[in-house]
């Protein structure tokens, strides 16, 4: 399993790619995700080598 499934991509991850890589832990990373309830949530990639991480944010700071 590579560390990030989205290396090499140059565009956002769409929600079947990240249904079709989480598979049964899709329903567990929407929990979390509304668990949490910060507002902001974006995907972020400072290069296709490094590919895409959420960042979840609470007005201007990144938290997660």
């Amino acid at each position: 399993m590579s560390p990030n499934a989205f290396i090499g991509k140059p565009n956002v991850p769409t929600d079947d790619e990240l249904s079709a890589e989480l598979g049964a832990a899709r329903v567990l990373w929407d929990e979390v995700l509304a668990e949490l309830a910060l507002p902001i949530q974006e995907w972020h990639s400072y290069s296709p080598k490094a590919g895409w991480a959420m960042k979840l944010k609470l007005k201007k700071r990144t938290t997660l």
